[in-house]
């Protein structure tokens, strides 16, 4: 069984992809207005070295956590992903948006399932899912996704949890956190019973000052301290705050960390405070905003600009993520705004690349398409020839002159020699000049006409 870790926004991010019906323009004056793309409209594809993460704990008691599930992505080769999850209502399922990055993300689905019904993981009974909203493709940060299942909950297997609807939850002094995950770091074994942790809650300013920027305080919380916390195979899961005794509503998603239960490093979780009206949204029916693959060709060297527009079901507006090409690069003109970007080829590239990009309709990231982007030689500027002038007679050749057989005393005239006269030479002088001009002339539009 392979256990998901969470990825990180700063280790391997790539730029990402998001379109419908795309405009192309080729230009080479755009890309120096362009600035690189903002972190926000990035999609990270690749895996982190920081980890997501129930360490310290204790099994968990009989029909304490009847909401609790276990998801799993079966990759075809006869392993499989595990995450944690939690039953929203009786057919949606809340998990991490990270444990379903592996499948791209939003989209129909028959390779995820959850399990519900036990405390132990080999004795759950098992849900197929139809689809996927996943709020980032990225999974990093906004770390949550609604899975659809095929058919509702049967109440003997598990019942809905409450997740909060703002921020009264958000800064207990204690919370709860709940998984079959790792007992250690660097197991990769999970637990075989559900585990549960009581973690205290750390402020935004104290866990910064273990993960600086990569904590982003509007969207996500802390909690945990060293020998306590979540661990491997926990992502997904559900933190909970205690309402009364025995009664629990859903603070937070299991989201990542570095390492489990190490000083100075909390546990970090999706905030769900700040997701919840995204999320009763998508429960409702909220459609993901759609793209389509494009293909765009260009030459080498020159930047191509790709504008974006997905469309929208209910008509939302529509934000903009992308992957990074792998032989080119990708700006904007405007990075507040991501609504186009320019490509330009890698030096000396020629041949095929391409990038993922992606719509979010405010509430989740849409189906990713690709985008392709065919980059050939550029053709070299055909010259005109220019004439070559030749000389033409100006005059009838001179007859020579021949003596008269009766003219036997040698005293006749002569015929003069105008072979080699001025006028001929004039004449010659005038015709290469005016050949000259007329090759300067032809040279002058070639320039004036081209496409440097």
């Amino acid at each position: 069984m392979t256990t998901f870790r969470a990825r990180a926004r700063i280790a391997g991010a790539l730029l990402a992809a998001v379109l419908t019906g795309a405009t192309v323009v080729s230009t080479a004056g755009t890309a120096a207005a362009a600035e690189e793309v903002p972190v926000d409209a990035q999609i990270s594809v690749e895996k982190a070295d920081i980890e997501s993460r129930i360490v310290g704990g204790e099994d968990a008691p009989e029909g304490e956590y009847p909401f609790i599930g276990q998801l799993r992505v079966d990759f075809g080769n006869g392993t499989y992903g595990s995450c944690g999850a939690s039953l929203y209502d009786e057919e949606w399922v809340l998990t991490a948006a990270h444990c379903v990055a592996e499948i791209g993300g939003s989209g129909p689905t028959d390779v995820v399932t959850v399990g519900f019904g036990s405390l132990n993981q080999s004795e759950l009974n098992w849900y197929q899912a139809e689809y996927v909203y996943s709020a980032n493709i990225s999974g990093i940060p906004n770390d949550w996704a609604l899975v659809k299942l095929a058919e509702p909950v049967d109440p003997a297997d598990a019942t809905p949890v409450e997740i909060v609807s703002d921020t009264s939850y958000d800064e207990v002094e204690e919370f709860t956190v709940i998984g079959w995950g790792d007992l250690e770091e660097g197991a990769n074994a999970g637990s075989e019973e559900l585990q549960q942790v009581q973690v205290p809650f750390v402020s935004d300013e104290e866990c910064a000052a273990g993960y600086g920027d990569n904590l982003t305080p509007d969207a996500e919380l802390c909690a945990g301290a060293e020998g306590i916390d979540s661990c491997q195979g926990d992502s997904g899961g559900p933190l909970l705050a205690e309402v009364t005794d025995g009664e629990y509503i859903q603070v937070g998603v299991v989201s990542w960390g570095n390492g489990c239960a190490q000083a100075g490093f909390p546990g970090i979780y999706t905030q769900l405070s700040a997701f919840s009206d995204n999320i009763a949204a998508v429960a409702a029916g909220n459609v993901p905003a759609e793209v389509t693959d494009i293909a765009v060709e260009t030459t080498a060297g020159t930047p191509v600009e790709i504008v974006f527009e997905g469309t929208d079901a209910d008509d939302d507006e529509l934000s903009y993520k992308v992957t990074d090409a792998s032989n080119g690069e990708l700006t904007t003109e405007d990075p507040e705004n991501v609504t186009s970007v320019i490509y330009t080829p890698a030096e000396g590239f020629t041949g095929e690349d391409s990038f993922l990009y992606v719509a979010n309709d405010g509430n989740t990231d849409g189906i990713p398409a690709t985008v392709t982007i065919t980059v050939t030689e550029a053709e070299e500027p055909t010259e005109t020839p220019t004439p070559t002038p030749t000389e033409e007679p100006t005059s009838e050749p001179t007859a020579t002159p021949t003596e008269d057989p009766g003219d036997d005393d040698g005293d006749g005239e002569e015929l003069p020699d105008t072979g080699s006269s001025t006028t001929t030479m004039i004449g010659l002088a005038l015709l290469l000049a005016a050949g000259g001009a007329g090759a300067a002339f032809a040279a002058r539009r070639r320039v004036t006409g081209s496409n440097v």
